[in-house]
C-alpha cells in the first residue's frame, strides 16, 4: 500500500484522476442492458458489407482492443494528465449518446455462420455467443479507439510510437467489419460520435475543466 502511495504521489495523481477513472468501466457496464432487443430492431447493412470479406483471424485483433485501450488510458495518465481526463470524459459522454441512441434507434448486425474448426474460428464463435448482434451503430469499438487516437494524435510523443498506436488503432477499427461485428454504417456513426464528444469535452467545457497538463512524452 506505501509503494502505491509513494507512485500515486510520484506521478501527480490526484483523487479527481482516480474518480474518473474509476467511472469508466461503471459507465461501460450500462451497455450489457441494451444487449437485447428493444422495439423495433433496424438493418443497416450496405451492399458494401457484402464485398467486405470475412476475416476469422482479425477477432484477435478485435480483442486486443482490451490491451489498447488499457495501456493508452495508463500512458496518458502518466503523461498527460489533460488528455487522459478529455479522453475518459469524451468516452463517457459518448457511451451515453451511444446508450440514447440504442434505445431509440437499435440495430442488429448479421451474421455470417462459422464453420469452420479452425482457431480464429473458434474464438468468432465464442464472441458471437457472449454477445449479441445488437447495438451495433455507433460501433463502441470503434467511438472508444477513435477517442484514444485522437488523444494520441494530440500529443507530443515519439513519433514511431505514437504512428504505431495509430495504425494498431485503425486494425482495430477495419476488425469491426473483418469478423462481422459491424457493418460500415456502425464504424461512421463510432468516429462521428467519437468527434463529436471529444469536442464537447475539449471544447466547450474545456476551458473550465483543463488548465494544466504535462506534456512530457516518450524520450
Amino acid at each position: 500500500r506505501k509503494e502505491m502511495r509513494r507512485f500515486i504521489e510520484h506521478h501527480g495523481i490526484t483523487r479527481a484522476h482516480i474518480i474518473t477513472l474509476l467511472s469508466m468501466p461503471v459507465i461501460s457496464y450500462i451497455y450489457q442492458l441494451f444487449n437485447r432487443p428493444i422495439g423495433e430492431v433496424r438493418n443497416l447493412t450496405l451492399p458494401l458489407d457484402g464485398q467486405i470479406p470475412f476475416l476469422p483471424q482479425f477477432i484477435i485483433i478485435y480483442h486486443l482492443w482490451y490491451l489498447f485501450l488499457i495501456f493508452n488510458i495508463g500512458y496518458l495518465l502518466l503523461r498527460d494528465k489533460d488528455e487522459f481526463m478529455k479522453a475518459i470524459l469524451s468516452i463517457n459522454l459518448g457511451n451515453i449518446l451511444a446508450y440514447i441512441t440504442f434505445f431509440f434507434f437499435q440495430s442488429r448486425v448479421p451474421r455470417p455462420l462459422v464453420t469452420g474448426e479452425g482457431f480464429f474460428e473458434s474464438i468468432v464463435r465464442f464472441t458471437y455467443t457472449i454477445d449479441q448482434p445488437y447495438n451495433g451503430f455507433p460501433s463502441i469499438h470503434v467511438l472508444t479507439t477513435t477517442v484514444m487516437m485522437i488523444a494520441l494524435a494530440r500529443m507530443d510523443i515519439r513519433k514511431d510510437f505514437k504512428y504505431g498506436s495509430l495504425f494498431f488503432g485503425l486494425l482495430i477499427i477495419l476488425s469491426t467489419v473483418f469478423v462481422k461485428q459491424h457493418v460500415v454504417l456502425d464504424i461512421l456513426g463510432g468516429l462521428t460520435y467519437a468527434g463529436a464528444s471529444y469536442v464537447i469535452i475539449s471544447g466547450i467545457l474545456g476551458r473550465f475543466l483543463f488548465k494544466t497538463g504535462s506534456k512530457e512524452g516518450l524520450k
